[in-house]
């Protein structure tokens, strides 16, 4: 249903620290948040994930590239699970997500309830990202073969390198699911705070 971006991981094969300038996005909810995302890699390591079509052009990266102080590799296939979907229907489409449950240490009635955010998507419009496998109640396959819907996995978001309830990465972090709108989020400062992605 959804074809996966071209991710790549660069490693150093110089004897210097080196710097990627991703064009990731670096809009949040708050301005303080706004910063230009650097990655950078010591001396024969290797970096997470990367958006291949992000990297490709970014200030320093022809040096790079054309000098051989990187090796960029293909990450092998993988299901992007972070999508936007687009209403190609001429009516509203809505569907729900399953919120994530932080993890409590004696559960209760009223934390085992399954909780539940509705999108309403207007005709031509996307929705937020949203995680695929938290979606219930909608036979996306169908609507998609009928062409209602179109799924477009979230360019900039990559394979978790982290185990569960990590679902993604995202340059330097691991991307996990907001508990209030199910939404993509990093987890960012001292004390940690959630920011969305």
């Amino acid at each position: 249903m959804t074809t996966s971006p071209r991710f790549v991981t660069v490693t150093n094969n110089s004897d210097k620290i080196i710097t990627l300038y991703p064009d990731l996005p670096t809009r949040t909810r708050t301005k303080k948040d706004d910063q230009p995302i650097e990655i950078k890699i010591a001396p024969r390591e290797k970096s997470r994930p990367l958006p291949y079509d992000l990297l490709s052009g970014t200030k320093d990266w022809q040096a790079l590239v054309s000098g051989g102080r990187i090796l960029v590799e293909d990450v092998p296939p993988w299901r992007p699970t972070l999508v936007n979907i687009r209403n190609l229907s001429s009516q509203p489409v809505s569907f729900e997500v399953k919120l994530p449950r932080p993890k409590k240490r004696e559960p209760s009635k009223a934390s085992s309830a399954t909780l539940r955010k509705r999108y309403k998507v207007r005709p031509q419009k996307f929705s937020p990202r949203v995680h695929l496998d938290s979606i219930v109640k909608l036979d996306l396959e169908s609507l998609v073969r009928e062409k209602t819907l179109e799924v477009k996995p979230v360019p900039y978001i990559g394979p978790p390198v982290a185990n569960p309830p990590c679902v993604g990465s995202f340059g330097n972090d691991d991307v996990y699911l907001c508990y209030e709108c199910g939404q993509p989020i990093v987890i960012r400062y001292q004390p940690p705070r959630p920011i969305h992605i």
